[in-house]
């Protein structure tokens, strides 16, 4: 399975899915958009980003595109504690 998520690698959400995606081929991707529209696409499987955070709450961008642009669901959630 190809998973796609917000990039570039090191960052949390690289983290996030080597988490959900332990046995899947991930791919980074520039914006959480171009993820999106791969899987809307038929490019990837799915994709990882972010719709919540402790220094922005919500993630706007991402949910006005989960709403506006793509026909997607969110299929799972991950909290996922982060500590620097």
């Amino acid at each position: 399975m190809n998973v796609g998520y917000l990039g570039p690698r090191g960052t949390f959400t690289e983290q996030a899915a080597k988490i959900m995606a332990e046995n899947d081929n991930i791919i980074p991707y520039h914006s959480f958009w171009e993820a999106l529209e791969a899987v809307e696409e038929d490019k990837l499987d799915e994709a990882i980003v972010p719709i919540e955070n402790s220094i922005e709450g919500t993630v706007n961008a991402t949910i006005d595109t989960l709403i506006f642009d793509v026909n997607l669901y969110i299929q799972e959630l991950l909290i996922m504690p982060i500590e620097q």
